[in-house]
């Protein structure tokens, strides 16, 4: 099963506001997933984070769309991604997945 998570206001994808909106809209969607897993739910957070970071560059602002993909029966999270992203003070659009997985 995909989550898909719209980013609509621009956040640092290492920062701690990052972290906050995904898990947000992961709560909203389904809660289940933050009270089984949130070990794992937040490892994969981060490190979506950094990869991110080590694409569009430090202290850039990101916007887009991000995908969590759980397992079916157990919502295990099992990888996350980045569908689109806008970096902010518009550089550039990137268009590939970034992808991190536990």
């Amino acid at each position: 099963m995909e989550i898909e998570i719209e980013v609509v206001r621009p956040v640092n994808p290492a920062g701690r506001s990052f972290i906050t909106y995904i898990y947000g809209a992961v709560a909203a969607k389904d809660r289940e997933i933050l009270n089984n897993y949130k070990k794992e739910f937040t490892k994969l957070v981060q490190r979506l984070g950094f990869k991110i970071e080590e694409t569009v560059g430090t202290n850039k602002l990101v916007t887009g769309k991000i995908v969590l993909v759980v397992d079916d029966k157990t919502k295990e999270p099992k990888k996350i991604y980045t569908k689109s992203l806008q970096i902010w003070n518009i550089e550039k659009d990137i268009n590939e997945k970034i992808e991190a997985s536990l």
